[in-house]
C-alpha cells in the first residue's frame, strides 16, 4: 500500500510571513534553475541515476557484510531504455527510502540522503545533494518508488519539472502526487526505483538517436557511468564482483534483455581492435619486434601512482610536484595508430554515428569517470594529439561528481603526464600500423579541427529519408550551393540549368529555367506543393526565363540585403536567391520578404520550388528557402 496518499509541495517552505516565504521561494527557484544549468553533458541523467544506485547497493552490501541485516544480499541494478516512451528506468535493491525521506528531501537541493551511509568517504560517489533534484528538475517528468527496511512502500510523480525551471514565471513547483507503485515492489525485501522521461528541453532529447539496441546502451553505460567502474591495476573488488546489471530495451519490436558486462571499456578492450601492452613488447636481435608484435591498432599501458613518480617526478616543476602528490594519479594511456582509429571504432560500435570514443584527457575517482574530456595539448609532434586517450584515476580528489568539475591544476598535471609518456609510445612506433602520410604539425592539428567542429554541425533532419547526400544543416554559403544541387539531381526541385558558378566576383552564377507541363510539375497543395500554378506554362506547355538570369547563393538572406545596402550588387540584376534561412535584415532596410507556399498565394510563384518572394516594392527576386523546402519534403512524407 503507498504511504502516499495526497499530492504535496516537493520544495515546500513552511513559513508563516508571506514576504520572507516569497523571498525564500525565489531562492530556491534560482539555486535549483542554477543546479540544472550545471549539468550540461548528454548523458548526466544516466551518470547520475547510476552513481545514486551503485552508491545505496554498495552501502546495502556493507550492511549485510557487517551483520547489520541478516540474510544473503546480491546487489542488483536493473536498467530498462523504453525507446517508445522515450524513458529511462533504474531499479536497485538498495536499503530504500522512508516516506518522509522521499517527500522531505529528496527532490529539495543541498539535502543529500548519503550522510546516513556507512561507507567510506573515498567510495562514496555522489554526496552533495544535487544529483536527485538535477533528475527532478532537469527532465520531462520523474516517478520515484521505493520501499524501505520496515517493508513500506512510498510512490510518487512530479511531471513538467524542468518547464517550471527553465519558464519565468510562477515559483510554486509542479505538485508530486501519488502513483500506484510497481508491482516488482512488492516482491523484493526493499529497493528503489526511478524512471525519468526527456523532451526537447532536456539534455538527452530522443533516446533512440543515442542507441537503438542493447550493445550500444551497454557501451554507453560502461564508458559514462558507474557501471563503467574504474578500480587500481589488475585488483578485485568484492562488491563490484557481486553486482549484477541488467539491461532491457523496449522498442517497436518488443523487449531486449540480458545481463551486461561492468567496468570502464577502455579502447584496447573493443572488440576487433588489435592491441599490444607496451609493456609486453620484446625486441630481438638489432631492436627489431617479432611480427606478432606488429602492425597493432594500438599500444596501451598501466601505470601505478608510485610508476608515475618514477617517470616524472624529475621532469616537472615544484607546483605540479605538488598537485602529483595531492592528487597521487595512477593512469591508463593508449596510443593508437591514427586518429582515424577514433573514426573506425565509433562506425563499428554506434551506428547512430556518435562520437563516443575520443582522444584525448579525462579523469575518474572513487571508482567514477568524472568530468568533460579534455583535448591534450603536445609540446612536440604535436600533431599526435589525436592520437592519444588517457584516463588518471584520481585517488585523493573531493570534488563535486555531481557537478562534474576538476582542479585545472590536476588538469594541467594529466597533459605534462601525457606529454612525457607520449615519448614511450613513440619509441615504439614500429609496433603500430603504418600511419596515413602526414600533413605538417600545424597542418594536422588544423586538419583534426576543422574534422571535429564539421562532425559536430547539427544533423539535417529528414535527409536520410530524402536521399540526399548533404546531411548537416548549411553553416556556410558552400554548403547551400552543394544542397541546392542535391535538391535539384534528386529531382525535388525541377527546371533550373545552370550555366555557370562563380564566373565574377560580383554575382554567383547564371542560370536559366526551362520546364514542361506535366503531372509531377504542376501545383497540388497535397501531393506537390512545390509546384508551379498550370496558368504559369506557356500556350506551348513550357515555363521558360530570360537566357541571362543571374542566381545568387547565400547563408542567409541577410547576406544579399547586405550586399545591395553595401552596393555591391543590384536586386533588380537578380532572378533567384538560394538561401538556407530568412533573416530579419530586411525588416529595417525597407525589405519586405513574403513566403507564398500556402495555397492562397500561389499565383505568386513563377519558377518550381520558390518558397519567398523579395521586394523592394520595384523588383521581386524569386527566393528559394532551402530550410522550408525541406520541412515541405519532410511533410510529404509523413503525409
Amino acid at each position: 500500500m503507498n504511504t502516499i496518499t495526497k499530492s504535496f509541495d516537493p520544495l515546500d517552505t513552511p513559513v508563516g510571513d508571506s514576504s520572507i516565504r516569497e523571498y525564500l521561494k525565489t531562492n530556491i527557484k534560482n539555486d535549483v534553475r542554477e543546479i540544472i544549468r550545471s549539468y550540461h553533458q548528454t548523458y548526466d541523467h544516466l551518470t547520475e541515476l547510476l552513481q545514486n544506485a551503485v552508491d545505496v547497493c554498495e552501502n546495502t552490501f556493507k550492511i549485510y557484510k557487517d551483520g547489520n541485516l541478516s540474510g544473503t544480499y546480491l546487489p542488483n541494478i536493473e536498467i530498462t531504455i523504453d525507446l517508445l516512451k522515450n524513458s529511462i528506468s533504474v531499479m536497485d535493491n538498495g536499503t530504500g527510502m522512508s516516506k518522509d525521506h522521499l517527500t522531505k528531501y529528496f527532490f529539495r537541493p543541498h539535502a543529500s540522503l548519503k550522510n546516513t551511509y556507512s561507507l567510506p568517504v573515498s567510495r562514496l560517489r555522489g554526496e552533495k545533494g544535487v544529483g536527485a533534484t538535477f533528475l527532478s528538475y532537469g527532465s520531462a517528468w520523474i516517478e520515484v518508488s521505493t520501499k524501505d527496511n520496515n517493508g513500506e512502500i512510498s510512490s510518487c510523480k512530479l511531471e513538467g519539472g524542468i518547464d517550471w525551471i527553465m519558464k519565468e514565471g510562477s515559483l510554486d513547483p509542479p505538485q508530486a502526487y501519488p502513483l500506484d507503485p510497481p508491482e516488482i515492489l512488492r516482491d523484493v525485501s526493499h529497493g528503489t526505483i526511478i524512471t525519468l522521461g526527456f523532451s526537447d528541453r532536456t539534455n538527452i532529447k530522443i533516446l533512440r538517436k543515442h542507441g537503438p539496441d542493447i550493445d550500444h546502451w551497454e557501451k554507453i553505460l560502461r564508458i559514462f557511468t558507474a557501471i563503467g567502474y574504474v578500480l587500481p591495476i589488475e585488483q578485485r573488488d568484492d562488491f563490484f564482483s557481486t553486482l549484477t546489471v541488467n539491461v532491457k530495451v523496449i522498442d517497436e519490436n518488443g523487449i531486449s534483455s540480458k545481463n551486461i558486462s561492468k567496468g570502464f571499456l577502455y579502447p584496447h578492450e573493443i572488440n576487433g581492435v588489435q592491441d599490444i601492452r607496451l609493456s609486453q613488447l620484446s625486441r630481438g636481435r638489432q631492436g627489431k619486434l617479432p611480427l606478432t608484435q606488429m602492425m597493432k591498432d594500438c599500444i596501451w599501458e598501466f601505470h601505478s601512482f608510485n610508476d608515475i613518480v618514477r617517470k616524472i617526478s624529475d621532469k616537472i616543476d615544484s607546483n605540479l610536484s605538488e598537485a602529483l602528490y595531492k592528487y597521487a594519479p595512477a593512469v591508463y594511456i593508449v596510443f593508437v595508430w591514427s586518429r582515424e582509429f577514433w573514426d573506425n571504432t565509433n562506425q563499428r560500435c554506434f551506428r547512430t554515428r556518435r562520437k563516443e570514443f575520443i582522444h584525448g584527457l579525462t579523469f575518474s575517482t572513487k571508482t567514477q569517470r568524472i568530468g568533460e574530456q579534455r583535448e591534450l595539448s603536445f609540446t612536440w609532434r604535436s600533431g599526435d594529439y589525436n592520437r592519444v586517450f588517457i584516463l588518471l584515476d584520481v585517488k585523493k580528489l573531493h570534488a563535486d561528481i555531481g557537478r562534474k568539475s576538476v582542479p585545472s591544476e590536476l588538469r594541467e598535471l594529466g597533459n605534462e603526464i601525457a606529454n612525457i609518456l607520449h615519448n614511450d609510445f613513440y619509441d615504439n612506433l614500429d609496433a603500430l600500423k603504418r600511419e596515413p602520410s602526414r600533413l605538417s604539425e600545424q597542418g594536422q592539428v588544423e586538419l583534426e579541427r576543422l574534422t571535429d567542429v564539421v562532425l559536430s554541425y547539427t544533423d539535417l533532419e529528414g535527409a536520410t529519408a530524402l536521399g540526399i547526400q548533404i546531411i548537416k544543416i548549411p553553416h556556410e554559403e558552400q554548403d547551400v550551393v552543394a544542397l541546392f544541387f542535391n535538391l535539384l539531381g534528386a529531382g525535388y526541385l525541377k527546371g533550373y540549368n545552370i550555366l555557370a558558378t562563380k564566373t565574377s566576383t560580383m554575382y554567383d552564377g547564371f542560370a536559366y529555367f526551362l520546364l514542361k507541363l506535366s503531372e509531377d510539375t504542376v501545383y497540388d497543395h497535397i501531393n506537390n506543393p512545390l509546384g508551379i500554378p498550370s496558368e504559369k506554362f506557356g500556350r506551348d506547355g513550357f515555363k521558360i526565363s530570360p537566357e541571362r538570369s543571374l542566381i545568387e547563393f547565400k547563408l542567409s538572406s541577410d547576406g544579399l540585403i547586405r550586399d545591395i545596402i553595401q552596393q555591391n550588387k543590384r536586386l533588380s540584376d537578380i532572378r533567384w536567391l538560394v538561401c538556407w534561412e530568412i533573416g530579419n535584415l530586411h525588416e529595417r532596410e525597407n525589405f519586405d520578404i513574403v513566403e507564398i507556399t500556402s495555397e492562397d498565394q500561389k499565383s505568386y510563384r513563377e519558377y518550381y520550388g520558390v518558397t519567398h518572394l523579395l521586394t523592394d516594392e520595384k523588383t521581386n527576386v524569386h527566393v528559394i528557402c532551402l530550410k522550408r523546402v525541406i520541412e515541405i519534403l519532410r511533410g510529404l512524407l509523413t503525409s
